[in-house]
């Protein structure tokens, strides 16, 4: 997320060829009759965790981590477990690395900047469509917004199992949504040095449930603050 010089950039080196991903139609059934209901289709597009050499992709796992401390409540447990709707089977192993943190180099340029990119990872529900209401403020720290480089909104819906209809359609973010921010110039090294380290790689977004849902997932990269003109 640092600022590269020019010409240092080859796109064919950068990151993984795809997620692989699996798409499904389903059409809901009449009860008793196995007849389809009119109209009532859905398409459901999730990842494959499926895994060929041939096909030039990486193996992923799901990684999972929980801010609440281990207590005879709470407790992750590992071995073969099930998951998601169609329950497949999966392995969980406990771990004990942590998830990458904000490197030195990013945070030193955010303190001297004031100003910093707050990159999406997973999409983001903005009340108002591609502009959002909440920002993550912490230690004292409100940054303000100054620009926002988005493309065409992911749209979604689903089913909702506990009142039997389709929940209502949002318009998300999507993922690699860049926000400017800038950041007050009356806070402290300290307590800038806290709001980065409390918005790393959590989830922002207008709707609590959203967040906690995992949409909104961001990272910083740097910014000097002096918005572009771009021809």
């Amino acid at each position: 997320m640092s600022q590269p010089d020019a010409g240092e950039i080859n796109p064919e080196t950068l990151g993984i060829q795809a997620l692989a991903m699996n798409q499904r139609t389903h059409v809901s059934m009449k009860l008793g009759t196995r007849v389809g209901e009119d109209g009532m289709l859905l398409r459901r597009r999730a990842l494959s965790f499926s895994y060929s050499d041939k096909e030039g992709l990486r193996r992923l796992a799901l990684v999972v981590a929980a801010d609440i401390p281990a207590s005879e409540s709470f407790t992750i447990h590992e071995g073969l477990s099930v998951m998601g709707g169609e329950r497949r089977t999966v392995m969980w192993r406990k771990s004990d690395c942590h998830l990458p943190s904000c490197c030195d180099t990013i945070v030193q340029a955010i303190l001297k900047q004031r100003a910093c990119r707050l990159v999406l990872l997973t999409p983001a529900y903005f009340e108002h469509g591609f502009y959002p209401t909440w920002l993550p403020t912490h230690s004292g720290v409100t940054p303000s917004l100054h620009g926002i480089a988005i493309q065409k909104p992911m749209v979604v819906s689903g089913w909702d199992l506990e009142v039997r209809q389709p929940k209502p359609i949002r318009r998300l973010a999507p993922a690699g949504t860049v926000l400017f921010l800038k950041l007050p110039d009356r806070v402290t090294p300290d307590q800038i040095k806290a709001w980065i380290t409390a918005t790393w790689m959590q989830c922002m977004g207008d709707d609590e449930q959203s967040r906690r849902d995992g949409f909104g997932l961001a990272v910083l990269g740097v910014w000097d603050g002096k918005p572009q003109v771009i021809a």
